[in-house]
């Protein structure tokens, strides 16, 4: 098992207002450490044939126990908001409306994304 990850990302900061270079680093680290563990678990003992991922999914649940990546159980990551409409639209702003300027005006062309 390998796994490669473009490192630029200049394209995606082009791309998604508010795009933090740093974050994007750290995740993709993130992936590849988490590769290179599996890895490493499979080098001391190789999964039996039972054991071994069926598909792609049941790779990632390996690599990350969380397939979205997002929500973790703890303490600090329980899910629970003093203002749930707050914490919701929040949420909504940072992960959904950033990714929008507003207006029309704002809309690139597809030759416009390629570049």
């Amino acid at each position: 098992m390998d796994c490669r990850i473009e490192q630029r990302y200049a394209r995606l900061s082009s791309t998604f207002r508010d795009f933090t270079g740093h974050h994007y680093r750290v995740a993709t680290h993130r992936v590849l450490a988490a590769v290179e563990s599996l890895k490493a678990r499979w080098r001391d003992e190789f999964p039996s044939i039972e054991a071994m991922p069926k598909t792609v999914e049941h790779v990632f649940r390996l690599l990350f126990p969380d397939p979205g990546l997002s929500f973790q159980r703890g303490e600090l990551h329980s899910g629970l908001a003093h203002d749930l409409e707050q914490a919701i639209a929040d949420i909504y702003d940072r992960m959904v409306a950033s990714q929008h300027p507003e207006g029309p005006e704002a809309r690139r062309t597809d030759s416009q994304v390629r570049a």
